[in-house]
């Protein structure tokens, strides 16, 4: 059986990333090409598909500064907000950006924004907070 998120993944390809520092919030960007599959029954991408790519690519972000007994699994969702915009169509190839916007001991919060790649229009964004479980943290 194959899941949900094994037929989203293939479609998704690192494009950059940029670290954690003082002056500058972590963040990474994906592309992502809609396919058929990915669709609703108006020829556009699916909000769950959307809702799964933000929470896909949004978690990621937290790899730039994990660490054993903090973030290390990524945690878990406790929130994930997503705003639709504009429609995405079929065939379109779109950047997810990611920007861990804050990160304690026991939460962070993300901001996730998808544009199109032709002419770079937002087309729907998302705010994400996550919950870190791990045990050790505990």
């Amino acid at each position: 059986m194959r899941t949900w998120l094994a037929g989203i993944i293939p479609h998704i390809t690192f494009v950059s990333s940029s670290p954690q520092t003082k002056d500058q919030n972590a963040t990474v960007t994906f592309r992502f090409a809609v396919q058929p599959e990915h669709s609703n029954g108006f020829g556009n991408l699916h909000g769950g598909c959307n809702s799964t790519l933000f929470d896909f690519c949004t978690s990621a972000v937290l790899g730039m500064v994990n660490k054993p007994g903090f973030f290390f699994w990524l945690g878990v969702s406790r929130q994930l907000n997503v705003t639709y915009l504009k429609p995405v169509p079929v065939g379109e190839s779109v950047l997810i950006e990611s920007e861990l916007v804050h990160i304690g001991k026991r939460m962070a919060h993300i901001k996730g924004r998808m544009r199109s790649e032709r002419n770079g229009v937002l087309l729907c964004t998302c705010e994400h907070d996550k919950v870190n479980t791990d045990t050790n943290m505990l």
